[in-house]
């Protein structure tokens, strides 16, 4: 799932779950997030605007969440977005994945611009652990958007194997022929089990410390130098 800010790092300030604030302890339902490079707020999933408002009688708990967004997802969960300093949707709105919902922002019980990203179950009471349905570590730290891609982890993990034991052969570029050449008298490469030695495979960290070792291995006898 996105992270709930347009684009860019995000900072994870407090995490889900018990917590001390102010020198009481107390469960925190959601997760406090600081939009790093974007303080534009989205929403992570496509659902609809169930409330968009901000509590001003002070006697009503709800007025802590300052200027606060709650979406009902489409996949039966609910989302809360509190201490906004604007909003850009209305009740009964429909919005998308990535919509731009309003701006971070310090209003209700905030001690500091940030964002209250919390996520409940369909009951709206239950809450769940918010920075799991991001997938981020629930603790303090700065995090990154993560790529979406075509494929799922399956079908990736597939394609890089097949990409990796690629058959490529003994041919190698032209411009690279004096490189290979070089590479093959120092000893560095040595080919696989069917004397295929792979020139324009990608290589692994495995194969890379494998050829590191050989090179610092290498004799002083003009091909290189010893450093054990």
């Amino acid at each position: 799932m996105i992270l709930p800010f347009e684009y860019g790092a995000v900072r994870l300030t407090s995490p889900y779950g018990k917590r001390e604030l102010e020198g009481t302890s107390g469960f925190h339902g959601g997760i406090d997030l600081v939009g790093l490079e974007s303080h534009n707020v989205v929403s992570v999933t496509a659902g609809t605007v169930a409330a968009s408002t901000v509590v001003t009688d002070t006697a009503d708990p709800n007025s802590m969440w300052g200027e606060h967004i709650i979406i009902a997802g489409d996949d039966g969960r609910v989302y809360f977005y509190f201490h906004l300093a604007s909003r850009a949707v209305q009740r009964f709105d429909r919005v998308s994945e990535g919509q731009v919902i309003g701006v971070m922002g310090n209003t209700g019980y905030s001690f500091g611009a940030h964002l209250h990203f919390e996520v409940r179950e369909s009951d709206a009471a239950t809450t769940v652990n918010a920075a799991d349905i991001l997938n981020i570590p629930n603790k303090e730290g700065v995090y990154m958007p993560q790529e979406k891609n075509e494929t799922d982890g399956a079908e990736f993990a597939r394609a890089y194997s097949e990409m990796v034991n690629a058959d490529t052969g003994d041919v190698c570029s032209p411009w690279a022929e004096d490189y290979v050449k070089w590479a093959k008298a120092m000893g560095l490469f040595i080919s696989d089990g069917d004397g295929n030695y792979r020139w324009g495979a990608p290589v692994t960290r495995e194969e890379l410390c494998a050829i590191l070792y050989r090179l610092v291995r290498t004799t002083e006898d003009g091909r290189g130098v010893v450093r054990e």
